[in-house]
């Protein structure tokens, strides 16, 4: 179902400028080398003029208006393509559905493609009905419909259109506006004359119609009243004549002047029965009685209602005493000669008179063209009594006449289309136009949504590359931080070896230094920190019990006294060195840490 869009001179456009479609790419590919179409940079109204001289020349073939047109121009732009093909579309669609006669067809398509050169001079051509040229197409195909070729030459007038049209389009000047109002101002002034006339033919055909209808439906139902009272009865031959006569023309004058459902023609009918009643002549006993009683009273009431000779009272008065005198002779029970009573001649069938239509639902109908009898046929009017649809033809006379209930069947069926709107060349242009603005804003909202995937794409390769970016920026970073981590671990481990190493060879110079103070016999000489001074003592003195070494000089005088475990802190510190025995001490040492060295090693 196509999409409804609001169809404006500005849309129109701008879908001819931007929509690519099948036709178009076609065109380019034929033009060879201006398959890329260049810009054209002229006054849209000079291109539209070079394509309506074009048209004239090549007509309806399109090869040679766009290679016309090309070798013109030096190349065609997509607007002016897309121009050709619209024309082209819509002549297609127009043709095919048109009830109008090959003549007129070909007539209008011949200049199709001046069409084209106003759709692109004049876009508002294809979508506003006001347009001078628009309103001279839509009088054409109205004054044409219903014509065949084949019945000879159109009225004078319906041709003047047709060459009013032409003459137009075949103009040089035919994209001035000025041009195109004067030509259909000309035509219209004249139509005005024109559609007056035909109005009232057509109004009088109705009128006429309608009341041959009216006289021909009371003249089969009177008939039909007196037949139903009458029919197979025996009568004396004067009352017969009488109710064929002047009693059957009274009762169609009062159907006439007041209707079926009057009280007037109620009465007039119980008369008919009334009639029959008292002049057959097989009346029982019991009958006989009711004889006398109608009998005293049936011509005064005859007298009341036999209008038809109501202007002659002569003729009305030898009737009824004619009347009288046979009912005269019935009473007194003389023979009275009779003949079989036959029906009046009627073609009203009963059980169509009995039809109900909807008479509302064919105001739809009215003015319509259709197609009926292998011919294109206007629906004049209805009629009731008769219940036919009288058709007519482009001239506005009668043609034919229809069974209602044969119409209807067709119309319930869906086989009664009507040659409506969408048949006209205006209505196909408007739609097309409708169509290539949709078309366009598919075709803008498929572009808008691949740059929208493409600008996606774009996104997310940037951001894929700025992700991998970041990770490879995060790996090294994380390499980095790995390196100086395992470099500072290194560092670590380094300086815990050394400070292991540093321990370790603490450790050892302690005991080295215990080693030192617990070899030191009595009488060894150290060298202590006293005042800030060295000074040279000996053990005099090891306390085991307290751990306390207490030194003394040459004569035995105390120093000092300390703990074993201050003095391997002296000794680690500098402050406390133990001398041996002299020098040979001082050998033996070296000599035992030498021997200390090794064995580590």
């Amino acid at each position: 179902m196509m999409e409804q869009a609001e169809v404006t001179v500005e849309a129109l456009s701008a879908a001819l400028v931007r929509l690519e479609l099948p036709e178009t790419k076609e065109i380019f590919s034929f033009l060879g080398d201006t398959a890329a179409p260049p810009q054209i940079d002229r006054e849209r109204h000079e291109v539209a003029d070079k394509l309506a001289s074009v048209s004239r020349e090549k007509q309806e073939n399109l090869k040679g208006v766009v290679l016309a047109l090309s070798k013109e121009l030096g190349g065609l732009d997509r607007t002016l393509v897309n121009c050709l093909t619209f024309i082209d579309r819509a002549a297609e669609r127009w043709e095919s559905a048109s009830p109008l006669d090959p003549f007129v067809k070909k007539t209008l398509l011949r200049r199709k493609y001046i069409f084209a050169a106003l759709l692109l001079d004049q876009p508002e051509f294809v979508i506003n009905e006001e347009h001078p040229v628009a309103r001279l197409l839509a009088l054409v195909e109205k004054l044409f419909m219903g014509w065949e070729e084949g019945g000879g030459q159109p009225p004078p007038f319906v041709m003047k259109s047709l060459s009013a049209l032409t003459h137009l389009l075949d103009d040089d000047n035919c994209l001035s506006s000025d041009e195109q109002r004067r030509a259909y101002d000309a035509l219209m002034a004249e139509w005005q004359r024109e559609s007056q006339r035909r109005h009232q033919l057509e109004k009088r055909l109705i009128e006429t119609e309608l009341g041959l209808d009216n006289a021909w439906y009371i003249h089969q139902k009177a008939a039909m009243a007196v037949n139903q009272s009458a029919e197979g009865v025996e009568l004396p031959e004067v009352v017969v004549q009488f109710m064929k006569g002047s009693w059957l023309d009274s009762m169609r004058l009062v159907l006439l002047q007041e209707g079926e459902s009057s009280k007037h023609y109620s009465i007039m009918r119980k008369l008919c029965d009334r009639i029959v009643f008292t002049f057959r002549g097989d009346h029982t006993a019991a009958s006989q009685q009711k004889l006398y009683t109608f009998a005293g009273l049936i011509v005064e009431e005859l007298e009341k209602h036999l209008v038809s000779l109501s202007h002659n009272p002569n003729d009305a008065e030898q009737t009824l005493a004619w009347l009288e005198d046979i009912l005269m002779s019935i009473v007194k029970g003389q023979d009275v000669e009779r003949v079989m009573f036959t029906p009046a001649p009627t073609e009203l069938d009963e059980v169509r008179d009995q039809l109900q239509i909807d008479e509302l639902a064919l105001t739809e109908l009215r003015g319509g063209w259709f197609n009926r009898f292998e011919k294109v046929c206007k629906f004049l009017v209805y009629l009731p009594g008769q219940k036919v649809v009288v058709w007519g033809d482009y001239n506005g006379r009668k043609t034919s006449m229809e069974p209602i209930e044969d119409l209807i069947k067709d119309k319930n069926e869906g086989c009664l289309q009507a040659f409506d709107g969408s048949t006209r060349i205006q209505q196909v242009f408007y739609e097309l136009a409708r169509e290539y603005i949709v078309w366009d804003r598919a075709q803008r909202l498929r572009q808008q949504s691949l740059l929208a995937k493409e600008k996606a794409l774009r996104k997310a390769a940037q951001e894929k590359a700025e992700a991998e970016a970041k990770a490879i920026i995060a790996a090294r970073e994380e390499a980095a931080r790995k390196l100086e981590q395992e470099r500072l671990e290194a560092e670590q481990e380094l300086l815990r070896r050394e400070l292991e190493e540093q321990e370790r060879k603490a450790l050892e110079r302690r005991q080295q230094a215990r080693n030192a103070i617990d070899g030191l016999k009595v009488g060894g000489w150290v060298q202590l920190q006293k005042g800030g001074e060295p000074v040279r003592c000996k053990l005099g003195v090891r306390l085991n019990a307290t751990d306390k070494l207490i030194f003394v000089d040459d004569f035995g005088m105390k120093i000092t006294e300390m703990k074993r475990d201050e003095v391997v802190d002296h000794i680690l510190d500098g402050l406390f060195e133990v001398l041996g025995a002299g020098v040979e001490m001082e050998e033996r040492l070296s000599r035992a840490l030498g021997r200390i060295g090794i064995a580590k090693r």
